[in-house]
This record gives C-alpha cells, structure tokens and sequence, in this order.
C-alpha cells in the first residue's frame, strides 16, 4: 500500500521484485552485485574477498550495495537488479508499456480469467458426473 509519493520506477520495482541474493547479476547490463551490509558470515570462503577483488580489477562491472540481499526481478526472461544503474533506462521502457495500454492489459486479463473460470467450472461438472 502507497502511504506517501513514491515515483513509479520505486512501485513498479516493488511490484516486479521476486526474491533477493547476496550475489545477483544484472541480465540488461552485465554488472555483478553484490551485499555488503552484514553478510560476510553468508558468503562461501573467499566468495567476499574475491567479488572485492573484482570490485578493484572491474569497478564498472562489480556493484557493493550496503543491504543484506541484493532485490530482483524477471522482466522478458531477464533478470533486472534493483539499484543498478542500468534499470531506469532499461527498465522505463516496460514500464511506459504497461501504463500507456493499461485500458488493453485489464481487459486482457478480464477476458483471460473469465476463459479460466468457465473452463474451471466445466471441470468441476465434469468431475461431478463422474
């Protein structure tokens, strides 16, 4: 539930969140991130030191963000990172989508469940008669 403003990217990010890691690769942009904030204890021996060692060879392809899990989401079979740099460019694009044809989505998703519901208690008849 909104109780104050969030902008749209936040929302839809919350909405289209599916779970977290401590190591999560961004499929838009190729970035590897990683937890930072009390997680050492979780990491594999070495996994930490070696992501740091990334950090240092790559800066622009490792990302230390100061949270215990790194939140992500699949959009068209991609995995999009919460807090990467890429998601607002990348990510902006399906969200406009889905906004600007909200009227066509919800009829879309209106028919669909009624196709499902009818199916369902055809099902259900049939399965009594048995």
């Amino acid at each position: 539930m909104i109780t104050e403003y969030q902008h749209p990217l936040d929302i839809f990010m919350d909405v289209f969140t599916q779970g977290g890691t401590l190591v999560q690769q961004c499929g838009f942009c190729g970035r590897t991130h990683f937890a930072t904030h009390n997680t050492e204890s979780y990491y594999e021996p070495g996994e930490l030191e070696k992501l740091r060692e990334g950090l240092k060879q790559q800066p622009d392809k490792f990302v230390p963000q100061d949270c215990s899990w790194i939140s992500s989401g699949q959009l068209a079979g991609r995995v999009a990172v919460w807090g990467c740099p890429c998601v607002p460019e990348k990510v902006s694009p399906y969200m406009a989508f889905i906004i600007d044809h909200r009227v066509e989505i919800l009829d879309f998703l209106k028919q669909k469940a009624a196709a499902e519901l009818s199916a369902a208690k055809t099902e259900i008849a049939r399965l009594e008669g048995v």
